[in-house]
């Protein structure tokens, strides 16, 4: 009989059964083969997602994350939250902006430069997200980068009458010039990219640790799931054998 072919959700590689436990990309839960049971599907890169985190919503999975991710790079932690299956099935949108506050001051706490509670990075997540969708056209603005400035202005506790705040206008000025910069169709995609990218030009010039985040290129892992995809107009376009590949 032949064995039906599983993808995985993040990365796409094909499924195997494998007696070997797994821990999930979002929330670390842990789930062990069961004695009795059939081998449990496995991603060859190991990824898996817990019942829990791949039901749900961005909104409920982002305390999740936020909570367990470990990595120094941003742009990884930006790459998993819209691997995300709800993402994928939602490629344009709000949810998006939220994500450059998180990667950005996730990947910074990891590395020791920023001591915020969860609750700090999800309020300026919440920033971002509240810009409408279609934003970028109807009012010239773009929720993802002014989730850029909210990054800078809680990383820096900003206030009303900080002098400082010049920072934060410029991460938010920085990540719309490089849309605009692009111009065509919208992407929510390279919206997260550029505004992680202008939040760190930012923040790079007085951390070392945000220094060190920078890329001179960032590669897009999403291309080929945009339906509106500027391809080759795109600095992030990887060519036409993009496929997602989640870190």
């Amino acid at each position: 009989m032949m064995l039906p072919v599983l993808r995985c959700p993040l990365c796409s590689k094909i499924l195997e059964r494998r007696a070997e436990k797994a821990v999930c990309s979002y929330c670390d839960e842990v789930d062990e083969p069961q004695e009795g049971a059939p081998l449990p599907w496995r991603c060859p890169d190991g990824h898996f997602i817990c019942e829990t985190c791949r039901s749900s919503e961005p909104e409920r999975l982002w305390p999740r994350l936020v909570a367990t991710a470990k990595s120094l790079d941003p742009y990884a932690i930006a790459n998993l939250a819209m691997a995300h299956p709800s993402m994928r099935q939602t490629p344009y949108g709000p949810d998006h902006h939220g994500i450059p506050a998180i990667a950005l001051l996730v990947a910074l706490r990891n590395a020791g430069v920023f001591t915020g509670t969860d609750q700090r990075i999800l309020a300026a997540a919440r920033r971002g997200r509240a810009m409408p969708s279609g934003a970028c056209y109807l009012e010239g603005g773009c929720g993802a980068c002014i989730g850029a400035g909210a990054a800078v202005s809680t990383v820096l506790k900003l206030g009303l009458k900080s002098t400082g705040r010049s920072w934060a206008l410029r991460a938010v000025s920085l990540s719309l010039g490089a849309l605009a910069e692009t111009g065509g169709l919208r992407c929510c995609k390279e919206a997260v990219y550029e505004a992680i990218g202008g939040a760190l030009a930012v923040l790079g010039s007085m951390m070392p640790a945000a220094a060190s985040m920078q890329r001179e290129r960032v590669v897009c892992s999403f291309a080929s799931d945009m339906p509106e995809c500027k391809r080759s107009a795109c600095p992030h376009y990887p060519g036409d054998s993009a496929a997602m590949r989640p870190e």
